[in-house]
């Protein structure tokens, strides 16, 4: 994995308050053709401006995956409304980095 790139999504994801979660078959052991990607912005982002706060980081996540990001971009009040999130397998992405760095 890219050190550089993992740091720089780390800093602006924190710098922003927005958070990482992965979802799909990167999860699992099945052939992957992109990257299923939730973010969750505060609320202070306007959401005509989230995609823009978004975009550097899929960008950098495309360069440390090497694959195409499929965005999911959410509040942290849409979140709240989603009656079963908690059943959805999201991934906080430090958590998926910290595997598989700790696999190698």
């Amino acid at each position: 994995m890219k050190k550089v790139s993992l740091c720089t999504i780390i800093k602006v994801s924190r710098e922003k308050n927005i958070s990482i979660y992965l979802f799909g078959s990167i999860l699992y052991n099945k052939p992957v053709k992109d990257v299923d990607v939730l973010f969750v912005y505060n609320s202070y982002i306007y959401p005509t401006n989230a995609y823009s706060f978004v975009m550097p980081l899929i960008h950098e996540l495309n360069l440390l995956f090497k694959l195409p990001i499929h965005p999911l971009i959410l509040s942290v009040n849409e979140v709240l409304k989603l009656e079963s999130f908690d059943k959805y397998n999201f991934v906080k992405i430090e958590d998926y980095l910290n595997k598989q760095i700790h696999s190698i």
